[in-house]
């Protein structure tokens, strides 16, 4: 969690950033086509490209949590453990969730920069039914995985 939220993070303050620093060059009457042509491209990109990696990040995540499931050997005992270490995911998942809305969504500089992240501000809106979903469906692997052994 922590993983994905810091990489959303990091990549929208990048991407603002590398906003303003195409603003600079588009506006140096001394800077080539070339490299403002260049600039241009990477700065319309940046969001796509964040979009992009933080679903890879996000469902890749999920896979791995899901295959590992598969080879741990679980007990009925470590039930009550494994509720207690889900509410815990759950609030942490709440807290970074609040802490991506203050620190990109409430800042004037970053918000601008934020909407055009279309895909990671509908995940982060959504980020505790997001991880409720990661959480079901490995305690599902778990179950399945005990019936068919």
């Amino acid at each position: 969690m922590f993983l994905i939220v810091g990489f959303v993070m990091a990549g929208i303050s990048i991407n603002n950033m590398l906003s303003e620093q195409n603003a600079e060059i588009q506006a140096d009457p001394n800077m080539a086509a070339e490299a403002k042509a260049v600039m241009s491209t990477a700065t319309a990109q940046m969001p796509s490209l964040i979009d992009g990696g933080f679903i890879f990040l996000l469902f890749g995540i999920w896979i791995w949590l899901i295959v590992s499931s598969l080879f741990i050997e679980s007990h009925p005992a470590f039930f009550v453990i494994g509720i207690i270490a889900m509410v815990i995911v759950v609030i942490m998942g709440a807290n970074l969730a609040n802490a991506y809305d203050e620190f990109i969504l409430q800042s004037p500089d970053l918000a601008a920069t934020a909407a055009n992240y279309s895909i990671t501000n509908f995940v982060m809106g959504h980020f505790i039914e997001t991880i409720l979903i990661i959480i079901f469906s490995v305690v599902i692997t778990l179950y399945t995985k005990s019936r068919l052994e």
